[in-house]
């Protein structure tokens, strides 16, 4: 998460809310306005010596060279400093819908990425061994990343193993990977009824948020007891098989 641009701008949008609304802030009703100018300016300082500060930070986690800047960047740090700026403002009317809004998508993608495995390119997703082939029926077993031992069995000499993928946009700054899988089994399958894989397809149907996708694999007729391994190529767009 910490490599994600987008987790160093919102703080900083952030605390330069906060700045400018300390600094905006009225002083006509409090008892010693002289002294509420003092601190007025004080917090302003501290707010954006923070935000600041941390960009700097940011500059040595990660080459902001190597970052593909564009205009999406500025219009998310605008957009969190509006929202923030006005909820500081308005803090029961916008800022606690706000925080609450904030702490349930977090918590909401944390619980259902818990059976997902994040993966980048070039990482194993899987292996697989093929036990028996009678000619009829192959059978196998499968080591998903992090997940027990799967056996699958299918029937003309061929077996399918589906992945399903998403890919979550760096928005998302909260999420520490760009992009997870997880394998679908008779045991795992996504419910596609469920509360929480509605909001998901949802998401990836009417946002640019979320993208989901599958993919298949086709195991094939391939030699006994031999280790296969399964991962991304390079191009992010297919799962290929290697030995």
């Amino acid at each position: 998460m910490i490599f994600n641009i987008y987790s160093w701008i919102f703080p900083a949008a952030v605390f330069a809310a906060a700045g400018l609304s300390n600094l905006t802030s009225s002083v006509k009703y409090k008892r010693n306005p002289d002294r509420a100018v003092r601190n007025r300016i004080i917090w302003f300082s501290l707010n954006i010596s923070f935000s600041i500060g941390l960009l700097a930070v940011s500059a040595f986690i990660f080459e902001w060279s190597e970052v593909d800047w564009s205009i999406n960047h500025l219009c998310f740090a605008l957009a969190v400093f509006a929202a923030f700026y006005l909820s500081f403002i308005m803090k029961f009317i916008i800022g606690v819908p706000l925080i609450l809004f904030l702490s349930a998508a977090v918590f909401f993608f944390n619980i259902y990425l818990q059976d997902w495995n994040p993966a980048s390119s070039g990482d194993i997703l899987a292996g697989f061994r093929i036990l028996s082939n009678n000619q009829n029926i192959i059978m196998a077993e499968v080591h998903e990343r992090g997940q027990p031992v799967v056996f699958i069995e299918g029937e003309d000499l061929k077996l399918t193993l589906v992945f399903e993928s998403l890919i979550i946009s760096r928005y998302l700054f909260f999420i520490d990977s760009e992009r997870y899988y997880k394998m679908i089994t008779s045991s795992s399958e996504v419910d596609k009824s469920g509360f929480q894989d509605r909001i998901i397809t949802w998401l990836a149907s009417n946002t640019c948020l979320v993208s989901r996708s599958a993919y298949k694999i086709d195991i094939g007729d391939r030699p006994l007891l031999h280790l296969y391994s399964i991962e991304i190529d390079a191009d992010q767009k297919n799962i290929s098989i290697g030995n």
